[in-house]
């Protein structure tokens, strides 16, 4: 034992942190007195005797402290242990501790956040009144069974109260002043005995539960405030109604219900016994509560060694140092029951030699995944197995009854993969050589491949876990390897779901090419028509998106990396013309890949005009449009549902006519060129010009004169808007009166 005599280090003002050893039981009166520099506060006593009374005597009376570490081996927090220190923003009390002593943590003004373990029995009187800026839920841990007098007196600004269901009496003015708590409060099926105006000052109050079946014993000054006997209905068991009524103190309320009596668990179990992981990754446990009709199905998650992993509200364990802890979670409805799970966590995967892996995904609603699962390995491996876990809200795919898990070419032919369902809701992969093949090719590497499908309603994140991971040596040594885990991130929309409506039809094909073409239809979600997720809406989505259409039950085409400058081309030959005249301009595409789709950008000089683009007979069976955009340019848009491939490797597969109103002497500029493969991989071609050379008409040259405008007939007689296939007269006014006729065959 150990006692830090009386002004031990007082005056000392340059000091800026002090440790309590564990061995510590009493500290003296004004130990830390004038350590006006003491920022931080680690204290490890187990069991230390309570400060004095006096604030002129308390050991950290009245200091600067920020931060206050409290050790995982602590038993109970003394009285007054941490009066008035009023710049201490959060604080976490470990599992060890059984009890807050009197006036603990009274006057900690500047206190917002706080988490009490969940070994706490009893919460001392004063122990945290005027924390003025505590804010959000308090939570009482289950194993609270009494709250002190006016221990959260004044927290003017906690707007929720969870009361463990553990809780016997609630002393005077316990929750006075608590004046932001809003909505229900609820008072567990233990409480026997309420103080003097325990949650006077709070009008706010919407409703108040009782789960007690005798109405619980108080004081006759009012619990709370008036309203809220006027207007706050007071809901308790179904049979006991009429006691509540006859009561003096709780038939002030003015409405009194009857409410189902809680039925309490009878079991609860985790998903995981053991797990391992490494730091800085987390695993999800989940809590089963029985029997199904079990009224509070609530659970609190606690670890025993937070330092090393510790444990959020919904049991997501996220591990922080090596060493080992147990995650317990435990039922909330006053039937104390609890399952833990023993969680070791190690530095990093340098400690082991052989391992497998897998990296985080970015998915869609409704896709389709294929996951990669590398092997590690220095060992000479020959067989392995591990049990995989999918969340819900995917799935992992099977076809003819058979899970999609494929083998990469690490397996030899004497290889065989196999899975099954196994307790847990896992998969089991098992993979072993009949005659011990060890695995192939390099550490690292691809070993085999799981198919995963996102369920439409999915959103948020997804963790797909490998555990129980084990390893069989050329040797016949068995090597066990850590949980492994990948985050599958989901959008929050349906993949090709252009116009948001929930499903991929037509209309997600037609409102794509619209906005390709820079019609900017209403609605459109552009992430979800952005399908292969470059940023950018091209030919190859809207292409994409039609094959969903037609195919909405396989898997879809892989997402690939644009290809640029392939060796495969398109081209155009440059063209003389006059002004008043029209010529015909072919596009070429000399090609030695497979395409099923296209777009490109015409971009005409002043004087020429455009008209009649088409495709040749190389894509005659595939849907096309043209638009004219905003800076002028034609946008050509072809694309195949079925991904059929445009016919042949050579030769024209666009043409369109050019007309010249005036003399020009310029370029045509193709530009904008993406090309799609039938497995849905982009191909981008560099920009190419076609060159537009004068060539004036006998008349206009010997003349001189300047043209008024161009008109086009056919034989007929009948005026039409521009060149047809066949003949075509156009005659030309200049700004002289004449005319001159010109005839074109095409």
């Amino acid at each position: 034992m150990l006692k830090i005599p009386n002004y031990f280090a007082n005056g000392l003002s340059k000091l800026t942190s002090v440790d309590i050893p564990n061995s510590v039981t009493t500290i003296g009166c004004s130990a830390f007195q004038g350590c006006t520099s003491l920022k931080t506060l680690n204290f490890n006593a187990i069991s230390c005797a309570d400060f004095s009374s006096t604030e002129s005597e308390q050991p950290f009376n009245n200091l600067n402290i920020s931060t206050i570490n409290i050790g995982d081996n602590v038993q109970r927090i003394p009285a007054y242990f941490a009066n008035s220190l009023t710049k201490v923003p959060d604080l976490t009390i470990p599992n060890s501790v059984t009890s807050i002593g009197n006036y603990s943590f009274n006057n900690c003004s500047g206190l917002t956040d706080m988490t009490i373990g969940n070994s706490v029995t009893s919460i001392g009187d004063n122990a945290f009144n005027n924390c003025s800026r505590l804010t959000g839920t308090l939570t009482i841990p289950n194993s609270v069974t009494s709250i002190g007098d006016y221990a959260f007196c004044n927290c003017s600004e906690l707007t929720n109260l969870s009361m463990s269901n553990t809780v016997t009496s609630i002393g005077d003015y316990a929750f006075n002043g608590c004046s932001s708590l809003t909505g229900i409060v609820s008072l567990p099926k233990t409480l026997t005995a309420i103080g003097v105006q325990a949650f006077g000052n709070d009008p706010t109050i919407e409703e108040v539960k009782c789960a007690a079946t005798i109405p619980p014993t108080w004081n006759d000054m009012a619990m709370f405030m008036t309203n809220v006997y006027n207007h706050s209905p007071l809901y308790v068991p179904i049979n006991s109604v009429r006691a509540y009524q006859a009561d003096p103190c709780w038939g002030q309320f003015i409405t009194i219900l009857g409410m189902q009596e809680e039925v309490l668990a009878t079991d609860i179990s985790l998903n995981q016994s053991q797990m391992s992981l490494m730091a800085g990754n987390s695993s999800q446990l989940v809590a089963t509560v029985l029997p199904d009709e079990t009224t509070d199905k609530a659970v609190t998650w606690a670890s025993s060694a937070p330092a090393v992993a510790n444990v959020d509200g919904n049991g997501l364990v996220t591990a922080l140092a090596t060493g080992t802890t147990t995650i317990t979670a435990t039922t909330t409805d006053g039937s104390n029951l609890s399952a833990s799970c023993v969680v070791t966590v190690t530095d990093d995967m340098s400690e082991y030699d052989n391992y497998l892996s897998m990296a985080d995904v970015e998915a869609f609603h409704g896709d389709t995944i294929v996951i990669p699962i590398k092997m590690t390995n220095t060992a000479s491996i020959i067989s392995f197995q591990t049990d995989i876990v999918i969340p819900d809200g995917l799935e992992l795919l099977k076809e003819d009854g058979e899970y999609l898990i494929d083998p990469s070419d690490r397996m030899t032919r004497t290889h065989s993969l196999m899975s099954n369902d196994i307790s847990g809701g896992a998969v089991r992969v098992i993979c072993y050589s009949s005659n011990y093949k060890p695995f192939t090719g390099n550490s690292g590497d691809d070993l085999f491949y799981i198919t995963v499908k996102v369920t439409d309603d999915a959103e948020g994140d997804y963790t797909i876990r490998m555990r129980n991971t084990l390893f069989t040596t050329s040797d016949f040594e068995e090597l066990t390897a850590p949980d492994v885990a990948a985050t599958i991130h989901v959008k929050s929309y349906l993949l090709g779901d252009a116009n948001g409506s929930g499903t991929v039809t037509v209309t997600d094909v037609v409102v794509a090419s619209q906005y390709v073409l820079e019609m900017y239809p209403q609605p459109f979600v552009f992430e979800a028509a952005d399908v292969n997720t470059d940023g950018t809406i091209t030919v190859t989505d809207v292409s994409r998106i039609a094959w969903m259409v037609l195919n909405p039950t396989l898997r879809a085409p892989l997402r690939a990396p644009a290809l640029w400058n392939n060796g495969d081309c398109m081209s155009g030959n440059d063209i003389t013309l006059a002004a008043g005249e029209t010529h015909r301009v072919s596009i070429m595409l000399d090609n030695e890949m497979d395409y099923s789709a296209f777009q490109l950008d015409l971009n005409f000089p002043a004087g020429l005009t455009a008209s009649n683009v088409k495709l040749t007979d190389r894509a005659g069976c595939h849907t096309f449009d043209v638009n004219t955009l905003q800076n002028g340019k034609i946008r050509a848009l072809c694309y195949s549902p079925a991904m059929t491939s445009i016919n042949g490797h050579e030769g024209a597969l666009l043409t369109f006519d050019v007309s010249a109103v005036a003399t020009v002497t310029d370029i045509i500029t193709v530009d904008g060129i993406e090309l799609v493969t039938p497995t849905c991989q982009t191909v981008k071609l560099d920009t190419f010009t076609i060159g537009v050379n004068n060539a004036s008409s006998v008349n206009e040259v010997a003349e001189g004169r300047a043209i008024a405008k161009v008109e086009y007939f056919n034989l007929a007689g009948q005026q039409i808007t521009e060149p047809v296939d066949g003949v075509t007269l156009i005659v030309t006014t200049y700004t002289d009166g004449t005319r001159s006729t010109n005839k074109i065959i095409r």
